[in-house]
């Protein structure tokens, strides 16, 4: 198909009009961005699960070690952490009397876990775990243990004895 134009008014109007189309500007599309953020709160929990009883005449053995129960801990703290214990009586198993039974040093058995305990000092706490990582971030638990003297149970009366742990959950 081809285009006559009887006159130039006319060829002028109609090359002006489509020069015009050729320069209006093609809309563009809008682009935006944005960041999307979350936060992950600190987690900190440590809890306690000491034995129901521990049975301390069922005829002690020099050496034997006793179950102190299973500490749980959960972080997610980047830098790490510290579990310190204290013993409310510096290591002794006390009774309504105030009789005791001295027991040695706790050993911790899991992750993190520094091994021996010494709580004999009732006023300050001890280092019972340790870690510089995320270590225990879905949790994890240290398994207590301690040896009793079996001659200090046999000489002892009767009765209930305790101690108080106390656990300290410290960021890095």
């Amino acid at each position: 198909m081809s285009i006559r134009f009887t006159s130039t008014y006319i060829k002028t109007i109609f090359l002006t009009s489509i020069a015009s189309l050729l320069l209006i500007p093609h809309a563009q599309a809008e682009t935006d961005s944005g960041t999307v953020t979350g936060n992950v709160g600190l987690v900190e929990e440590v809890s306690y699960d000491p034995p129901a009883l521990i049975n301390l005449n069922s005829d002690p053995v020099d050496g034997q070690a006793y179950d102190f129960g299973t500490v749980h801990i959960q972080s997610n703290d980047t830098d790490g952490w510290e579990l310190e214990v204290k013993s409310a009586n510096g290591s002794v198993l006390k009774n309504s009397s105030d009789n005791s039974i001295p027991y040695t040093d706790l050993n911790s058995r899991g992750p993190g876990a520094v091994g021996q305990i010494n709580l004999s000092n009732a006023d300050t706490g001890a280092l019972m775990a340790r870690s510089s990582d995320l270590l225990c971030i879905s949790g994890c638990d240290i398994s207590l243990q301690t040896i009793i003297n079996a001659a200090t149970v046999r000489s002892s009366p009767a009765g209930n004895y305790s101690d108080v742990l106390t656990f300290t959950f410290i960021n890095n």
